[in-house]
């Protein structure tokens, strides 16, 4: 393959792609703020490459922010653009088995801000295209500058890699590119850009109430008070800061030394599990009254429990209603923060139910 020539001689944008990076972006960099609060993004693109082998963006799904002038991306990061990239064979394979799909889409680049400093590939911007473009030397980078967009200037630019047989010493071109509906996106993105800022900046901090309120508060009291779902053996009980990190070794480290780490029952269940033993023991005995006996001391402890779900059930409905509007300026960290919290919490209470409807069940005996 001819890595010099195989290269995009123009680029298709769509508005949705657009949009999405423009507003995600000026979450964290925009003309109002103060230079030394920028922070730059990072996403991935999705598209698909047409007959003549030029690419379309369809889509620009943001992924973090930096903290200031650069991003690090974390094992977590790739697990979620994995389960992505995924998504997208299986809609091809579905979609295409029934002719719906003409391309197939898959992750054709990245895009990235510089806010305020123009466009230009650092060497880290290098290295990183490299990862992309020699996987495939159709692959591009977008780059934003909110300070070089206004009613007239889109403020992005795509670039290229010349030659990537010279690694770091490639030089790179900038790509011709078209933006669907240029003429109005760029002015309808700017007014969009008024309208969302103060919905996410609301729920941004709404998410950090949560997370600090629920997922480290209430939830870790669920597991540690009255635990349902198998931990990791310790020494002694967990508190709130290692509760959230076995959550998070649980959904992004798949290395041998944890795997080879044995769970355990918690307490609260041991306890539970061992009542049900002994009722099934009485009922070949026949003794109801104690039977009920330990039936309403299991459904007394399940009191407090039962109380703390339905309150980050009510905090947990009433986050994704508000998600509901703004999700597509949202990133992975923060859509995948819920996601990954509600199917534990789901887990938690299915556990929570399994125990109820037994107690049902031996109440009717």
């Amino acid at each position: 393959m001819d890595f010099i020539n195989d290269e995009p001689k123009k680029v298709y944008i769509s508005k949705d792609a657009y949009e999405r990076i423009v507003i995600y972006s000026s979450r964290y960099a925009r003309p109002e703020m103060n230079p030394k609060e920028f922070r730059e993004t990072y996403g991935i693109l999705v598209g698909y490459l047409n007959e003549q082998n030029i690419p379309y963006v369809k889509d620009a799904i943001p992924v973090l922010a930096g903290t200031g002038a650069g991003v690090q991306y974390e094992s977590k990061h790739y697990v979620e653009t994995a389960k992505i990239d995924e998504s997208l064979y299986e809609k091809f394979a579905s979609e295409n088995s029934n002719k719906g799909l003409k391309y197939k889409e898959f992750f054709i680049g990245w895009w990235h801000t510089h806010p305020g400093f123009g466009f230009f590939f650092s060497e880290t911007d290098t290295i990183t295209q490299l990862g992309w473009q020699q996987a495939n030397p159709y692959a591009i980078a977008i780059i934003y500058d909110c300070l070089e967009h206004n009613s007239h200037d889109a403020g992005i630019e795509v670039l290229h890699l010349e030659d990537v047989r010279k690694m770091v010493l490639s030089p790179y071109k900038f790509i011709d590119f078209e933006l669907e509906d240029n003429d109005n996106i760029i002015k309808e993105v700017l007014k969009k850009r008024s309208k969302y800022i103060p919905l996410l900046q609301d729920f941004e901090l709404e998410l950090e109430q949560f997370n600090k309120n629920n997922k480290k508060k209430n939830f870790a009291q669920l597991q540690r008070n009255y635990g349902l779902l198998d931990v990791i053996k310790r020494s002694g009980e967990m508190n709130e800061e290692e509760f959230l990190n076995d959550e998070e070794k649980y959904l992004y480290e798949w290395n041998d030394d944890w795997l080879k780490k044995k769970y355990r029952k918690p307490k609260f269940l041991e306890k539970i599990e061992k009542s049900f033993q002994n009722i099934e023991k009485l009922k070949s005995q026949k003794y109801e009254l104690k039977i009920r006996q330990l039936i309403g001391k299991i459904d007394d402890s399940l009191k407090k429990p039962l109380k703390i779900v339905n309150e980050i059930d009510k905090d947990l409905s009433n986050l994704k209603k508000k998600r509901e509007s703004i999700y597509n300026y949202l990133d992975l960290d923060e859509i995948s923060s819920i996601e990954n919290f509600e199917s534990r919490f789901n887990q938690y209470k299915l556990k929570l139910n399994e125990i109820k409807e037994k107690i049902n069940q031996i109440l009717k005996f």
